[in-house]
């Protein structure tokens, strides 16, 4: 018996394209409902597992609109659907939109390091976004379930929902005015907040991978937290013999107040590594030298993308000149409207149309470069020490990789503020452990120039933000408060 071809939704058809003059979501998707194209989605190995036609989807989704409506979901209602890259996710995603509620994305269970920390994350998100239902893939019913059940939220697993009546009912009239949905911040460098956004801010800020041949790749984007170009230069030469071309990189920078895109390297640049001096990274006066100096290589992130404005500031907001290191700030009609239900968190980063985004770093030739965090910076008698130095620096040593270590600020007994790093450490044998200890003190010594706090923390300690990144600020409280318990290492 031969099994069916699955054909992939074609990249053009005859349908015009049109780019982000829709009032709502729900008109787009009737738009593209009209034409042929649509999603495909691909197992692990780039197989080709589902097409999914908008015309399809469009007809998922409003029978799914139904459903909700007949669940009791009314216009404003917030609906909390895990965000797996599924075709059920896309459906409810819009089902929502036609209900005339607000889809809340929330993360799968891939970053959080265990599964109460997850539960409790998701319990968080919750509660700051009040939803009236959470939907879920039944595969993970037993996170799910009790985070719901923490903020007394009605919670189903999308196949049971699929189930349920879909009668024909009247769908609500949308307006580009009305929030189309919530988007999760990371919370890397602030508390998690539900960002609103609304149909105006909505361009064309996503892509759908057609092919996995690597000679054909033609964009490569990489908005990782912070880019690091020692990561891009080993999978340029990990992957040359399959036809990978290192021009198809796309560094970019953006965050979820923006809707995502703030930079994006222009096609066919690549990788460009700007060398910044460690005096400067530190905030300490220019002079002249003799270009001994240590040096760190940070990744251009591109030029503002469509009608966005960037701009460096300083101390009570002056304007900065080029390659000054300062405060990023952006304005963009993509800007979120604000944090649901956090005005205070609101005012405090948008003035004047403008938003303050947390992020250091600088402009060259109208390039973005990013430094790093503000409030990840750790000051030390007037000298910043920015922790992925740090991090990086511990990371180059045998048996560590990314993300098992976290550096940060804390008082000491003193009352001086000192850099203290948590490092994962997954030998038992007490002697390597003192032995590791050592080592690691003599490398950040060597990266700060001061005796740092270093603890040695079990596996899988460190925790994450809802986007896999690492949470400085979450381990600072947790170590502080002894959740995060070191292992006793006699001196």
């Amino acid at each position: 018996m031969m099994t069916e071809t699955l054909v992939p939704t074609p990249i053009d058809d005859d349908l015009p394209r049109r780019f982000a003059d829709f009032g709502t979501l729900g008109e787009a998707l009737d738009y593209a409902a009209r034409g042929k194209r649509g999603f495909n989605f691909h197992d692990p190995r780039g197989r080709l597992i589902r097409a999914y036609p908008f015309a399809e989807l469009r007809d998922d989704a409003i029978a799914g609109a139904s459903r909700l409506i007949a669940h009791g979901i009314e216009p404003g209602d917030r609906v909390a659907l895990i965000a797996d890259t599924e075709p059920q996710f896309c459906a409810l995603f819009f089902a929502a939109v036609y209900a005339g509620a607000l889809p809340v994305p929330l993360p799968l269970p891939t970053t959080f390091g265990g599964k109460e920390g997850y539960i409790e994350q998701l319990a968080v998100q919750l509660r700051s976004c009040a939803p009236k239902l959470l939907l879920y893939p039944e595969e993970i019913e037993g996170l799910a379930l009790p985070a719901g059940e923490a903020q007394n939220v009605e919670s189903i697993g999308w196949d049971a929902f699929a189930q349920r009546p879909a009668p024909e009912v009247a769908l609500p009239r949308a307006n580009s005015s009305d929030v189309c949905y919530l988007q999760y911040s990371s919370g890397s460098t602030r508390f998690p907040h539900g960002v609103v956004i609304n149909p105006r801010r909505i361009g064309s800020q996503s892509r759908v991978a057609e092919r996995f041949d690597l000679s054909r790749w033609r964009l490569a984007g990489n908005g990782a937290d912070m880019i690091r170009p020692d990561v891009m230069e080993a999978f340029a030469a990990a992957f040359a013999d399959a036809g990978f071309d290192p021009e198809c990189f796309m560094p970019s920078y953006g965050l979820a107040e923006a809707t995502l895109a703030v930079t994006l390297m222009p096609s066919g640049e690549g990788i460009v590594v700007d060398h910044v001096a460690e005096s400067k990274l530190a905030g300490e006066p220019v002079a002249d030298r003799d270009g001994s100096e240590r040096s760190r290589a940070i990744v251009n992130c591109g030029k503002p993308v469509r009608d966005t404005r960037v701009e460096i500031r300083g101390d009570k907001g002056r304007l900065l000149a080029e390659t000054e290191i300062g405060r990023v700030w952006i304005k963009s009609p993509a800007m979120m409207d604000g944090y649901f239900r956090d005005p205070e968190a609101t005012a405090a980063c948008i003035e004047d149309g403008w938003l303050d985004t947390g992020d250091m770093g600088y402009l060259r030739d109208g390039y973005l470069y990013i430094v790093g965090r503000a409030k990840d910076m750790i000051i030390v008698n007037g000298r910043n020490h920015w922790p992925q130095d740090i991090e990086w620096a511990v990371e180059q040593l045998p048996g560590f990789k990314s993300g098992d270590i976290a550096a940060f600020a804390i008082t000491a007994p003193s009352g001086e503020e000192t850099p203290a790093v948590l490092v994962q450490c997954r030998t038992s044998d007490l002697n390597e452990r003192a032995r590791l200890l050592d080592q690691i003190r003599q490398k950040v010594r060597a990266v700060t120039g001061m005796n740092c706090v270093i603890e040695l923390v079990p596996p899988r300690t460190l925790p994450r933000t809802s986007s896999g990144k690492l949470s400085r600020t979450k381990a600072r409280n947790l170590y502080l408060s002894g959740e995060i318990q070191p292992y006793d290492i006699a001196a």
